[in-house]
């Protein structure tokens, strides 16, 4: 697409008018690439990020359009257009404060902005504030009776405020004729159940099942087909039976009824109609045989009784129906055993309380408070689970509206006094009824118990109304579990009214995988195979930051390989399998492994290092030992992960800290760590000198070395004191982190052999966690005076004949005598650093100007050396 100026207002118009056509035909890819480079060249073009935000709304990209919607407002804060689509975009991830926000600020800027007051009306009728909704959906019917979204939602007002199932039909009806969604045909199908129009039913079920993408729509279709065949048809039967038997009697008594022979001719049961046959005739409820049933005092029918009845049998099941459907979208949830196991406990346990005041007569006791601490990473359903326990308490009756209220420090902490409570009490109010969530609540305490932030006055005012409002609303206070733990300990008056804490632990590999495939899938995207490898090789170096974000993560990944594909197919022509299919190359990730290839530069670094024969013949065995393993996955194997934790025992100087920093790039390289980098420690930054600083100064470096390699020298010194020396601590701590983190980082321990072995036969514990014991032996003579060449050719110095020969003979009397303080190649650059002193003190002396002398070291520089 060509384009000179798009701020123009006739060349952005055509420029749009393309766009549009492209996503009427659904090319939203294709529309999205061209967009990501027009805005390359019009980066401040609002008009741009509302087109782009549009097309991700058209593809239900709710979160990318959100983005594109942001910096459109940035540019252009007060365009009612972009506030009432973000406010759209917010609602449909969920975001019901900030929804609420930004479409009313739109609402205010021009009250016919349909987006915005469509939405109005949705988080009112969320909220079960019915007078507030019905005013914006009014106002919306009445300014577009012909817009899908606005007759839509009238329906599930109707529905919502239980009317008449004749007038909800209507209005569903409408609805259908203008567009459709997910749930219209199921709320369709209802509605003719609760009319007994089944022969209407079923065949709107029969459409929906063997059409229908959305899996949960066509099952609970399905549902609806057995409820009718199961029950009102076995009725049917019932019904058949009596009416054969009654008229043969009435047949006796009245031989030339007229009424009871047309009665009998129509059902036809002496000439065998189809059973089948006679429920189409039944079906019809303005079939001319009720009447003739009824006038003949067959069978007596009170249409309206009959109708009170079912409405109230239907009532009834709606509300264990919508119980159950809750709980089976919290058990549909990926993962989450812990979080699901601990919620069915509190159904039961209030199930149980309903049921033991009905055995014994007595008050039901399901009132009392339920508050909640949701602890874990960002990612693992927390505010999912919130949701969906507004609609189970809801539903139980502990709740009388269930509505969930997402806020976080930045909405219920003022920046003046005062104003905190009054914000804080606000989100209370809107709570009441329902569920108040509060994300990363730990930061309402982030001064401490001491501290004048306001966000101790957050506190203070919910903990208020957590006791006098104890079974009107439920809390629900959600973070990283070590902050929350934190935060409950210090504010006794939390710990005491949260009394369910409910631990979200991380997603495996596997469960981030199922995420992973049913994120593409809402995009019409599938994994192959090697895909799924790809995305999991991706995934687990992502995961070594402490505070992984789960399935945020993998919505960042999928959505990265769907942009890649687009930006690498473009409007090419290809077939469709690569227009749905995700392969490595969308990832990043190159399947295919080369250690050859990959890892010549860094042998070579290992390989220059001198001597450490032995020690590098260790090392390449763990690399093919790494590389096996990753065939062996790729063959689907299966495979254990290793232990990379070391001990690298030996003399100072031998080499342990150069071949620690190469071995760090290896892994890198290879994928076994995502940064590569080395942090370097000893007993002192490590080990506190007061009571409670150790564990905490000691798990920051090894969080700092997350993703590399944590190198502790002269490890042994953890373990010098006595029993009551905290380097104890320390080493107890760096056990942990071996064992409940051996994935993000590899731990190498470094010091003198026998001190190093001490440390080993000590500590079961460290024994059972270090697989590789690296003896780094002393350099001789030859490897010193190599080390020393190698220092000369690195400043370019050339050493006399006669001057290596004496150093050799020095290096080999240092060798013999040596003993464990021996200083290996720090002796060789000590002698190095001296012989270049004399040799500058000679050049001096001597006024020598003569470059290649200048960087000549002869034998008399070796002097008192």
């Amino acid at each position: 697409m060509e384009y000179t100026n798009l701020h123009e207002n006739d060349q952005f118009e055509r420029f749009q008018k393309e766009i549009q056509s492209y996503n009427n035909f659904g090319y939203y890819n294709r529309s999205v690439v061209i967009l990501s480079n027009a805005i390359g060249c019009f980066p401040n073009h609002p008009g741009l990020y509302y087109l782009l935000a549009l097309t991700y709304y058209n593809s239900k990209e709710y979160l990318k359009a959100t983005e594109c919607l942001k910096n459109a407002i940035n540019y252009d804060e007060k365009n009612n257009k972009y506030l009432g689509l973000i406010g759209c975009c917010l609602f449909n991830t969920g975001d019901y404060e900030n929804a609420f926000n930004y479409s009313r600020k739109a609402f205010e800027l021009d009250n016919r902005n349909l987006d915005a007051i469509v939405t109005l009306g949705k988080i009112e009728l969320f909220r079960h504030n019915y007078n507030e909704a019905y005013m914006y959906i009014n106002l919306a019917v009445e300014i577009d009776d012909n817009n899908y979204k606005a007759i839509r939602l009238l329906s599930k007002y109707y529905i919502a405020k239980e009317d008449d199932p004749k007038k909800v039909l209507e209005v569903l009806y409408a609805s259908q004729k203008l567009g459709n969604d997910e749930e219209l045909d199921l709320d369709i199908i209802k509605f003719l159940y609760i009319l007994g129009e089944y022969t209407e039913c079923l065949k709107r079920c029969k459409y929906v099942i063997t059409n229908h993408s959305n899996a949960y729509v066509a099952q609970k279709a399905t549902k609806f087909v057995s409820e009718i065949y199961n029950e009102v048809m076995q009725s049917k039967s019932e019904m058949k039976k009596e009416l054969s038997t009654i008229l043969n009697e009435k047949e006796n008594l009245f031989k030339e009824n007229k009424l009871i022979e047309e009665i009998k001719q129509e059902l036809d049961f002496n000439n065998g109609k189809k059973e089948e046959d006679m429920y189409s005739i039944l079906d019809d409820p303005s079939n001319e045989i009720y009447e003739k049933i009824e006038k003949a005092n067959i069978i007596e029918k009170d249409s309206k009784n009959n109708k009170s009845h079912k409405n109230d049998i239907t009532d009834s099941e709606n509300s264990n129906d919508l119980l159950k459907e809750s709980l089976d979208k919290l058990n549909s949830l990926i993962g989450l055993d812990n979080v699901k196991g601990q919620i069915q406990r509190i159904v039961q346990l209030i199930k149980y309380e309903r049921n033991r005041a009905d055995i014994l007569e007595i008050e039901e006791n399901i009132n009392m408070s339920y508050h909640f601490a949701f602890l874990g990473n960002p990612g693992t359903g927390k505010t999912t689970v919130a949701r969906l326990i507004g609609d189970i308490f809801h539903n139980l009756g502990i709740l009388e509206k269930g509505q969930l209220i997402e806020v976080d420090r930045s909405n219920i902490v003022g920046r003046f006094i005062g104003e905190t409570a009054k914000l804080t009490q606000k989100a209370i109010d809107n709570a009441m009824g329902g569920i108040l969530f509060i994300d990363e609540a730990y930061s309402l305490a982030k001064g401490g118990s001491d501290s004048n932030d306001y966000g101790s006055e957050a506190i203070d005012t919910l903990i208020k109304a957590m006791e006098d409002n104890r079974d009107k609303f439920t809390v629900i206070l959600a973070g990283y579990t070590n902050e929350m733990n934190k935060l409950i300990k210090l504010n006794p008056g939390l710990k005491s009214r949260i009394n369910l804490i409910i631990e979200f632990n991380d997603y495996s590999d596997k469960e981030l995988l199922e995420i992973a495939k049913s994120m593409a899938e809402k995009d019409y995207y599938k994994l192959s195979k090697k895909g799924e490898q790809a995305f999991i090789e991706k995934i687990n170096k992502e995961k070594v930051d402490e505070n992984f974000a789960n399935a945020r993560v993998v919505r960042n990944i999928i959505e990265n390989a769907i942009r890649e594909k687009a930006f690498r197919i473009g409007d090419k022509k290809v077939s469709k399998k690569q227009l749905t299919i995700l392969e490595p190359k969308d990832f990043g990730v190159n399947l295919s492994f080369n250690r050859k290839e990959k890892m010549n530069s860094l042998k070579k670094e290992l390989y220059n290092l001198i001597g450490l024969d032995e020690v590098k013949r260790l090392i390449e065995g763990v690399v093919d030992t790494l590389e096996l393993q990753y065939k062996k996955r790729n063959m689907g194997l299966k495979t254990e992960n290793i232990s990379l934790n070391m001990i690298f025992s030996g003399n100072p100087g031998t080499g342990k800290t150069s071949v620690a920093r190469v071995l760090s790039k290896i892994l890198k390289e290879i994928g076994v760590l995502k940064k590569g980098h080395m942090i370097e420690v000893t007993r002192t930054d490590l080990v506190g000198q007061y009571v409670g600083q150790t564990a905490p100064k000691t798990l920051e470096k090894i969080k700092e070395a997350y993703g590399g390699i944590l190198f502790i020298d002269e490890a042994y010194s953890l373990n010098g004191g006595g029993e009551n020396d905290f380097g104890r601590e320390a080493l107890a701590t760096i056990i942990k982190e071996m064992e409940d983190n051996r994935d993000k980082l590899v731990i190498i321990m470094a010091g003198y052999t026998k001190e190093m072995q001490e440390l080993m036969e000590l500590n079961p514990g460290l024994k059972s966690r270090i697989k590789f014991l690296i003896e780094f032996p002393d350099y001789n003579d030859d490897e010193l005076m190599a080390i020393f060449m190698l220092l000369c050719k690195k400043e370019g110095y050339m050493i006399e004949k006669s001057a290596q020969e004496k150093l050799k003979e020095i290096f080999k009397k240092e060798y013999l005598i040596r003993d464990k303080h021996f200083g290996n190649g720090r002796l060789a650059r000590k002698y190095y650093e001296k012989i270049k002193m004399n040799q500058a003190s000679r050049i001096i002396k001597e006024e020598i100007d003569d470059k290649i002398q200048i960087m000549n070291i002869k034998k008399e520089d070796l002097e008192n050396i």
